[in-house]
């Protein structure tokens, strides 16, 4: 059959030679389904819709005819004309209608139910710029395939892709930042290549200000829009995301969810944030490219920013009213919803967040001019395994001199001994006694109390009190419950966990450890210190189960978030490394548990007051050490051979290995020879190799 029937459209971006990238996924996906009777390709200009259209159109064996409702001679008859035609034949086909936004409501409508009367593997492809009317019954019917604007973004291998075709030699790390500063817009993606690659080409960071990006924004998008339109969007672009009521607010108007959603059926750079059509933002490069045309305003930015910041505090959107300060440059007000609302945004897993905020003060002011902010900056820190920096915000936060009451009403030395007992700098006694003075002296209702209690908790547990440490646990955990406090309580049910199996009740230690790595799942936030604790009791779990590979899965995520749980939390960092140390050895892992081991006695070095630490950590060692000597023993290597070990992974010659242990060369490679033939290997570097992956040298 002949491929395509008739004219198809499928067109081009405007001369930009994006063909060369395949979108394979997608064809595929688009393959795959040929027996839903619509398909909606939608998204704003330059994601390669049409491009994706032909490939598909190349990769399928049906017929395949193409109108566009852009096209001056273009009409809905005509269209139910062909699919008239081409349902009376036998064979299968696709009718692709491009430019579908233009398409009235009726019109659709009236089209979709003429679809109902494809054969089966007969698909209508409606393509266009915005949302497509009438399909939402289709939806909910499940006849309905749709592409949107996420799946048209190019993730990296795409991205490098179209970029190395316009500039071979971009580097990997500025691929990479085209490519968040786009979200994989192929055209952003193009036109920024464009510039790069020319003599001189920017070097600055990617902004919708660039020459060849703005003129694109402004004829593929801006001019499909009204003058009041566009002046909607450019005063809404001091605004970091979109919704009827706040808008109304900000811009002093009413009617700002209408213009919303026909901006949206227009395919503006307007990105959803939700299905309900309720909030949205905008694409960064038009964002900037708004923002510019607002900042020739007096007071436009600033006005309109801090009208959206007090509007969303009344609403209780507390991130978006400091979103709002920070674009409204308020570092005074940023504080304030910093120091007022900042627990309820950390310990709901929100900390990456809060630490954005943190840098962006610290741009405008000394750490000294906001203690309060310093108190939240120190346990930010803490979480991130950031040591000096938790030092340094900690001090101010110590030496401050408030007189009246913090935030949650409690006083400033409340907050001071419960900061000093997270620290705990001067050994396990000190921050049992400061826990006990931070749940005494805080507020009944404060929120940092389930803090107090975890705390108090684990030093508790560290001297030994298992019942009365898991008593303060469980305070912690229905104390947090009542406020969300997601880092709390994961914290909390891992050493609920651990006093388990130190207890043998598997049952129990199996139920916390799901409950803590449930928890971190909640965690919108890179994998960090509860990561570490709430998964290596699930490893220690899975291995008592004999679960090997479980086991060591847990133990995968721990190693990716265990340097988050370094000397800022050194009581924590030495409980996880210890538990994961007992757990690779189980499981055979000498390596990992001598690289843990390794890090227990630095951290060990550096606290000065965590002795009670050391028999575990001598009892781990023991065991290793003894596993060690099964190696050699099964290996059958001498005390020489175990000795000359170590010196052949190092650069020296047998000669120099020689005269270091006072032997003949031809010795000591006599010994080498047979350390080789025991450990099956046959040359100097392999059987180096050998003895790493057997436990007889460190990594």
């Amino acid at each position: 059959m002949q491929k395509t029937v008739g004219a198809p459209k499928v067109g081009s971006l405007r001369q930009m030679r994006v063909t060369s990238v395949p979108r394979g996924e997608l064809i595929q996906r688009l393959l795959s389904e040929p027996d839903a009777p619509i398909v909606t390709i939608t998204a704003p200009a330059g994601y390669g819709k049409s491009i994706l259209v032909r490939q598909w159109v190349e990769a399928d064996d049906r017929g395949v005819i193409s109108v566009g409702a852009a096209d001056p001679f273009f009409s809905i008859s005509e269209a139910f004309l062909l699919a008239a035609e081409l349902t009376i034949g036998s064979e299968p086909f696709v009718l692709v209608i491009d430019d579908a936004h233009r398409v009235s409501n009726a019109d659709v409508e009236a089209l979709l139910e003429r679809a109902d009367q494809f054969r089966p593997s007969c698909q209508l492809v409606l393509v266009g710029r915005g949302a497509i009317p009438g399909v939402a019954r289709l939806r909910s019917e499940g006849r309905l395939l749709e592409v949107g604007m996420p799946d048209l973004a190019m993730d990296l291998d795409e991205a490098g892709t179209l970029i190395r075709s316009v500039a071979p030699l971009m580097f990997p790390d500025d691929v990479h930042e085209l490519w968040v500063g786009t979200e994989g817009w192929a055209a952003g993606l193009y036109l920024a290549a464009l510039v790069r690659r020319e003599p001189g080409g920017s070097a600055a960071p990617l902004d919708g200000n660039e020459r060849y990006i703005a003129e694109y924004l402004r004829a593929e998008v801006l001019s499909h829009l009204s003058r009041a339109q566009t002046r909607f969007l450019v005063r809404s672009s001091a605004l970091t995301s979109l919704s009827g009521p706040l808008c109304d607010a900000a811009l002093r108007r009413t009617g700002s969810t209408g213009v919303l959603r026909e901006i949206e059926r227009l395919g503006a750079m307007l990105i959803p944030l939700d299905t309900q059509g309720r909030g949205y933002r905008l694409h960064p490069l038009f964002r900037d490219l708004l923002r510019a045309d607002l900042a020739g305003e007096s007071g436009g930015t600033t006005g309109i920013a801090e009208r959206a910041s007090l509007w969303c505090e009344r609403h209780d959107l507390i991130d978006l009213a400091i979103e709002h300060a920070t674009v409204a440059d308020d570092p005074d007000r940023v504080a304030s919803l910093f120091g007022g609302h900042g627990l309820d945004v950390a310990w709901t897993g929100r900390i990456e967040r809060m630490d954005e905020w943190a840098d962006w003060l610290a741009e405008r002011a000394p750490r000294e001019r906001y203690p309060v902010v310093a108190f939240f900056r120190t346990w930010i820190n803490l979480l991130l395994g950031r040591e000096r920096e938790a030092a340094l915000s900690a001090k101010v936060a110590q030496d401050a001199r408030i007189a009246g009451p913090m935030p949650d009403g409690s006083s400033h030395e409340a907050w001071v001994y419960l900061l000093r007992a997270a620290l705990c700098r001067d050994g396990v006694d000190a921050m049992e006694k400061d826990a006990r003075l931070a749940t005494e002296t805080l507020e009944p209702y404060s929120p940092w109390q389930p803090t107090a209690s975890l705390l108090l908790g684990i030093a508790v547990m560290l001297s030994g009190d298992l019942e009365e440490a898991d008593h303060h646990l469980v305070n912690a955990v229905e104390m947090s419950e009542e406020g969300f406090a997601l880092i709390t309580m994961s914290i909390a049910f891992a050493e609920r966990s651990f006093i388990a199996i130190l207890q043998g009740r598997w049952t129990d230690a199996a139920a916390f450890a799901d409950h803590a790595c449930e928890l971190t799942d909640r965690e919108p936030v890179r994998p960090f210190a509860t990561h570490a604790l709430a998964h290596v009791a699930a490893a220690r779990v899975a291995r008592h189960r004999g679960e090997a590979e479980p086991a060591r899965a847990h133990l995968a995520i721990v190693e990716e978030s265990i340097p988050a749980l370094s000397g800022a939390l050194p009581y924590l960092a030495i409980q996880a490394r210890l538990m994961f140390a007992r757990c690779a050895l189980a499981l055979g892992d000498e390596r990992s548990t001598r690289t843990r081991l390794g890090e227990i006695r630095e951290l060990l070095r550096r606290a000065g007051n965590l002795d009670k630490f050391v028999p575990s950590e001598d009892e781990v060692g023991r065991q290793l050490l003894a596993a060690e000597n099964k190696v050699a023993s099964d290996l059958r290597l001498t005390g020489a051979e175990l000795r000359l070990i170590p010196l052949l992974a190092t650069h020296l010659t047998f000669r120099e290995i020689g005269e270091r242990l006072h032997l003949s060369q031809h010795t000591v490679k006599a010994e080498a020879i047979s350390i080789y033939r025991k450990l099956g290997e046959t040359s100097r570097s392999r059987a180096v190799e050998r003895s790493r992956s057997v436990g007889l040298l460190p990594d």
